[in-house]
Parts: structure tokens; C-alpha cells; sequence
């Protein structure tokens, strides 16, 4: 007679294994960490419903580390280590010894820092098509309700400008405070949802963020627009070469094709700013960029501090900068003489170097058939980052957060594409030939 092992059933009141919900619930929380910095960091809703400063210096980093504490063990270990990133943090954090508004620049430090560092970390330890995916949904997300306000409200399309000019500024602005925020900030997303695969609602979400980004009729926004457009096409085109000698051809007239582009905007200047409603100074930022250098000029090397200049008016180095000027300018208006002017060239270097190792990790992730959409994003990101700097102070704030994010990501998703690649040359040299699981933990150290 054989007997049947009866299942043990677990007795009332016994106490739950809390481990075992541990990996769920970080599914959870880490892409409602990438949703809530958006939504903190960038203020989509800021007309309507505007946020305390505590939800960026306090709930949110704590949010992240409560995130990160449940996170299993290989998972963080799985983070890619990014020096450049740590270096630029550093020296923004150091530059309190010498700024010139020590409480605008401990409010700064205090309210951006520790953001940029956790949600690149909480980005780390998720799977990069997953990051990608849920930064492409908010995204969305946001384009609608904001494409919807503007419609829908006068205020989200029609803003009275600064002191500096009368009359109104129209576009979309949605529920942004100003429509480049707006702008740029779908521009972004739109890289994320490029890279999506085909289907009739990724073909839905372009459309949606097409339509809001052309209404907001803003030149530093259809910049960045053309930056993404002509990239992508060029990866497009990319992809499809499969000889060295075709890629060379692409290359060549790829470049060839920026150089009459550029030539071709400069002779139709004229008539492309009168589309923009914008004069040949660019609505005055020729005089801020003048007035910027002279600044940069007398503290070359650190530069004013983290937010040391431009937050307070009676403030002599910006009282100044606007007598220069002619008007009270609220940043430089430029990426890189922003950035200059608050950390000197030795932050302008760090921050480099994070661009270098964020295209870096992109270009190896792209060549990698699983990994080749992160890659993409990353470089859709970047360039488009780098193209609307040139009219928009995008290296800080929010910014410096997504380029964490990006170079982060992209790494990880290098390493995960070609374990063996980020191992020391003498390392690989050693495991030459020999199989390693993409999976494995070990796989994922650098």
C-alpha cells in the first residue's frame, strides 16, 4: 500500500516571508521612482498644482532609498559605477567653499544632488529596455494632458513675457511654467518612444508629441526637433549598411549632408526667425552670451558657484551681468556658459567627460542586436541635449539628472550586450574563448 506525502498548508497567523515579496514590489517601485522624479523634478503640473521644495530635497530621495534598501543584492550590484558622474557632483557640491550666494547654492546642492545620484542608482537596477519603456509612457502621458490643456486653457498657450519684452508669448506650454520647459521636455521623450517597437500606439504617442512640440512655436525646441529627426534617420540608414565600406559612404555623407544643412539655416536665418517670432539677437541672448564671457573671463577656472549668480538681483557679480546685459536675464541661456560661469572650466571638463562615457556606452550598446535600442535612445538624447544648449541652460537641474540616468543605463546595457568588453583588456585576455553567461552576476561587474 503506498501512502501520499499529504502538503503541508501553512498554519493561520504564520508569519509572511517578506523576502519573497521583495522582487515584486521593487517592479514596482523602481519605474514609480522614474514617474515621480519626472513629475518632481521637471513640474509638468507646476501652473496648477504646484509642489513643496521638500518633495525634492526630502520624499523624494527617501522614496528612492526605501526602493533601493528592497532592491535585491545582484540587482545593485549590477549598477554601473560612474565616476565622470561623481565628479561632476563633487565639484558642484565643493563649490559652496567659493560661491558668491552660499544659501542659493546649499538650496541647489540640497535639492538636486542627492535626486540626480538616487534615481541613477534606481535606474541601475532596473532592466534598461524597462527604463526606456517607462520614461516612454510617462512621456506620453504628460504630452497628452499637456497637449489637452493647451487647447483647453488660454493660460497654457498664451504667457505674458518678462520684463524684458511687452506684450504676450504664444504657444503650448501645457501646465509647464514656460513652453521650452514643455518643449524640451517631450522632445526627450520622443526619443524614448522612437525606439519602441512598431505598433499602432508608439505610431499614436509620436503623433501626440509632434503635435504639442510643433505648438509651442519654440526655435530652441525645433532645434532639438531636427537634432532627433536627423539622428535618427541616420541610425535608421545605419542599421541597414551591412558592408565597412557602405558605413564609411553613409558617414562621409552624412556629414557632408550637417555641413550644407548648417549652411542652408545660416542663408535662410532671416526668414526662419521671423517664423519664431525672434530678431537677429535671438531675443537678446547674443547680449547675455557677451556679457556671460566677460563674466567667465574674471573667474575662469571655478567659476561663481552652484547657483552663485543670476538668484539674487542685488547679488554685484549679477547686478552687473544686467547692467551689461540691459535687462534682468534669469540664467545665461547657454548650457556650457552656464555651467562655466557657476563651476569654472574645471566643471566644464567633468561634465564632458559624463557626456563622453554616456555616448561611449551608447555606441557600444548599439552594437549589440539586444541591446541596440537603449543605445539609440542614449544618443538621441544626448545629441538632442547638446543641440538645444546652444539656446537653453540644460546641463543642470533636472537635466543633469537625465544625463545620469542616460549614461547609466547605456552602460549597463553595454556591459549586459558584451559582458567580456568591460572587463580590464588583461582580464579578457584570461577568459578569452571562454563562455560567460550575459545573465550572470559576474558578467555584470566592470
Amino acid at each position: 500500500m503506498t501512502t501520499v506525502a499529504r502538503r503541508r498548508t501553512p498554519e493561520r497567523g504564520a508569519p509572511v516571508d517578506f523576502t519573497t515579496l521583495r522582487r515584486p514590489m521593487v517592479d514596482v517601485l523602481a519605474p514609480a521612482v522614474l514617474v515621480a522624479w519626472l513629475v518632481i523634478y521637471f513640474e509638468p503640473f507646476l501652473l496648477r498644482f504646484p509642489l513643496p521644495g521638500a518633495a525634492s530635497s526630502v520624499l523624494f530621495p527617501a522614496m528612492c532609498v526605501v526602493t533601493l534598501l528592497l532592491t535585491p543584492k545582484e540587482r545593485i550590484r549590477s549598477v554601473p559605477v560612474l565616476w565622470s558622474l561623481l565628479l561632476v557632483v563633487v565639484v558642484l557640491a565643493l563649490s559652496v567653499l567659493w560661491t558668491e550666494d552660499p544659501g542659493a547654492t546649499l538650496f541647489r546642492i540640497r535639492a538636486d544632488l542627492p535626486g540626480t545620484l538616487l534615481v541613477a542608482a534606481v535606474a541601475g537596477t532596473m532592466p534598461p529596455t524597462k527604463v526606456v519603456r517607462t520614461l516612454a509612457l510617462a512621456s506620453t502621458a504628460i504630452a497628452a494632458i499637456s497637449l489637452l490643456a493647451s487647447l483647453g486653457l488660454t493660460e497654457s498657450r498664451e504667457a505674458p513675457f518678462d520684463e524684458a519684452y511687452l506684450g504676450v508669448q504664444n504657444g503650448f506650454r501645457g501646465l509647464f511654467i514656460h513652453k521650452n520647459e514643455l518643449g524640451m521636455f517631450l522632445v526627450y521623450g520622443l526619443c524614448a518612444v522612437l525606439v519602441q517597437p512598431k505598433s499602432s500606439s508608439r505610431t499614436a504617442a509620436i503623433v501626440v508629441h509632434l503635435v504639442t512640440i510643433l505648438g509651442t512655436r519654440s526655435a530652441s525646441v525645433g532645434g532639438g526637433l531636427l537634432a532627433v529627426a536627423f539622428v535618427w534617420l541616420w541610425l535608421s540608414a545605419l542599421r541597414r549598411q551591412e558592408k565597412p565600406r557602405e558605413r564609411t559612404f553613409l558617414l562621409v555623407m552624412s556629414i557632408a549632408s550637417a555641413v550644407l544643412g548648417v549652411l542652408l539655416v545660416l542663408g535662410l536665418l532671416p526668414v526662419l526667425l521671423d517664423l519664431y517670432d525672434k530678431d537677429v539677437t535671438f531675443s537678446g541672448r547674443t547680449f547675455i552670451w557677451a556679457a556671460s564671457l566677460d563674466a567667465i573671463r574674471d573667474r575662469p577656472w571655478l567659476g561663481y558657484g552652484m547657483a552663485g549668480i543670476w538668484m539674487d538681483e542685488t547679488n554685484p557679480v549679477t547686478a552687473d551681468l544686467h547692467a551689461r546685459i540691459g535687462f534682468k536675464a534669469a540664467h545665461a541661456h547657454n548650457g556650457a556658459l552656464d555651467l562655466t560661469l557657476q563651476v569654472g572650466l574645471v566643471g566644464l571638463a567633468a561634465y564632458t567627460t559624463l557626456v563622453w562615457q554616456a555616448l561611449r556606452g551608447a555606441v557600444r550598446a548599439m552594437a549589440h542586436r539586444s541591446t541596440a535600442a537603449v543605445g539609440q535612445w542614449a544618443v538621441l538624447v544626448v545629441s538632442s541635449l547638446l543641440l538645444m544648449s546652444i539656446a537653453e541652460n540644460v546641463f543642470l537641474g533636472p537635466y543633469l539628472g537625465l544625463l545620469a540616468v542616460v549614461a547609466t543605463v547605456a552602460g549597463k546595457a553595454a556591459i549586459e550586450g558584451d559582458p567580456l568588453g568591460s572587463r580590464r583588456p588583461a582580464y579578457r585576455r584570461l577568459l578569452h574563448g571562454t563562455r560567460v553567461d550575459p545573465g550572470s552576476e559576474a558578467s555584470l561587474w566592470a
